[in-house]
């Protein structure tokens, strides 16, 4: 079994991770890698992802899922790319599907 339990999000600017990053929170904790402005700082601590500058945490991310996220159709289709990539990159095996008997 695989559990997600944190993603870190990067981009050309903090302000499309950040934007990134907060679609991923009702899966699992998030932060971003971005700059050490006092906006920046704010914005991600209003939101409830972490800060990651120069590899020090300088906002700590809420941890978990976020309250009230309910699972959706798109959680299924994130773990089944989660799963893909697992595979893909030889960290999982594929598991075998019970053929159909008739």
């Amino acid at each position: 079994m695989v559990r997600l339990v944190g993603v870190v999000a990067t981009g050309t600017h903090w302000r499309g991770a950040l934007r990134d990053a907060v679609r991923l929170s009702g899966f699992c904790a998030v932060a971003i890698v971005g700059v050490d402005e006092e906006r920046c700082r704010l914005e991600c601590a209003y939101a409830g992802v972490g800060l990651v500058v120069e590899g020090t945490v300088v906002v700590v991310p809420r941890g978990g899922r976020a309250v009230g996220a309910r699972r959706r159709t798109l959680d299924r289709w994130v773990e089944e790319l989660v799963y893909q990539r697992l595979i893909v990159d030889g960290v999982l095996e594929p598991v075998a599907r019970p053929s159909a008997t008739p």
